[in-house]
């Protein structure tokens, strides 16, 4: 009796595109590729074969025109090797990138149940990149993206690298100490030390509980609640949106300020040179009254018109010292990041955005691992996961 294998070889030798142009082109594809995959050494899978079959019959009626009795083969199908057993691929690593930065890598094969909690994951911690077939996705490494990952994969078995549990294991089980026993804290989880919380500002504790994944219960006064630095602190994502015209940047600068974030990171949109000019002009103003000194703006225009005036307020006011882990404030141009920072230990523990566009660039991504990132911007951006602060 003739083989399926026979069936798709002689159909093969008529030429897909020669059949009924009933067929649809989708499926003259599909018939080509499997073909190709049976005439080769790795053969195809079960759900390839099932594939196979339902194509010829729901284009039985084409097909008769140019093979009789194929509804026959295919009632009672017979196949010349034995399926291929797809491999399941589900495992998550650790790895360095080509800047040495550390990364989560997870591997996978097709699959619909763990695409859809691919989806969920990237909506909870954005995704840093893809590799080159799409099943392979990166992320940044920090301590919430170690829980956020292994909580959400390992109902779905997926096996863990033994150096992401050690990490993992260290994040979860911590010594807290004397702030323990002064507040009420659950979950709480870290691979760093304690130094930056403190023990007497509880809205400091209150910010770091992005950084650090634990829960934080206090009861703060009305006046306190009031405060800028309390609603950021009180944010839900480390994403949030401050408007420009209802909140001063230099209010905005003590407020990181009080809440020992020292190393910020602000980004321009290097699109409208006018745009600039006055962001340099009010970084200047504000920087003048708040006393701050060692700063580096990395990025320049063309000596012409604004960009000239905007490249002479920089080296005028002595914004150009070099980078290092002293260093308050360092501005770039959104999408655009110096070679030297990624080599450099500086990083920011807060970041400015002057553009509403900070997304699924390089600088995006060199911002991921930070745990505070504000729109500071006259409209709100376009993405889902932003904390609003008016």
């Amino acid at each position: 009796m003739k083989t399926i294998d026979s069936v798709v070889d002689e159909l093969n030798n008529i030429g897909f595109n020669n059949l009924h142009p009933g067929i649809p082109a989708r499926d003259i594809k599909i018939l080509k590729n499997i073909a190709s995959l049976m005439a080769g050494p790795t053969y195809i899978t079960e759900n390839q074969a099932k594939l196979l079959l339902k194509i010829f019959n729901e284009n039985l009626v084409h097909l008769n025109l140019v093979y009789d009795n194929i509804h026959f083969y295919v009632q009672t199908p017979i196949w010349e090797k034995p399926f291929r057993v797809q491999k399941k691929i589900r495992e998550v690593f650790i790895e360095n990138d080509k800047n040495t930065y550390f990364r989560i890598i997870i591997n996978y094969s097709f699959d619909k149940e763990i695409k859809k909690v691919l989806g969920v994951l990237n909506k909870k911690i954005g995704i840093s990149g893809f590799g080159g077939d799409n099943k392979t996705q990166y992320y940044t490494l920090n301590e919430k993206n170690l829980i956020t990952v292994y909580d959400l994969l390992k109902p779905l078995k997926f096996h863990f690298s033994e150096h992401f549990l050690d990490l993992y294991e260290k994040t979860k089980n911590v010594e807290l100490g004397p702030i323990l026993q002064k507040y009420e804290f659950s979950n709480f989880i870290q691979d760093r030390n304690l130094s930056d919380l403190g023990q007497e500002n509880a809205v400091i504790i209150l910010d770091r509980k992005i950084r650090y994944q634990y829960i934080f219960s206090q009861n703060f006064d009305e006046n306190v609640k009031n405060t800028l630095s309390y609603k950021i602190a009180n944010r839900n994502n480390n994403k949030i949106y401050l408007s420009n015209i209802k909140n001063n940047f230099t209010s905005l600068i003590q407020c990181l300020h009080l809440l020992k974030r020292t190393k910020i990171l602000v980004i321009f949109d290097d699109f409208r040179v006018t745009d600039c000019l006055n962001q340099i002009y009010t970084i200047k103003n504000s920087l003048d009254e708040i006393k701050i000194e060692n700063i580096g703006i990395y990025f320049r225009f063309d000596n012409k018109g604004d960009g000239e005036v905007f490249n002479k307020v920089i080296s005028d006011n002595k914004f150009n010292k070099n980078l290092d882990t002293d260093t308050e404030l360092v501005g770039i141009s959104n999408g655009k990041i110096p070679k030297f920072m990624l080599k450099s230990d500086w990083y920011p523990d807060a970041v400015i955005s002057f553009t509403s566009s900070l997304r699924n660039n390089k600088t995006d991504v060199y911002c991921n691992d930070c745990d505070l990132i504000i729109y500071y911007t006259d409209i709100k951006p376009l993405i889902s996961n932003v904390y609003e602060i008016l």
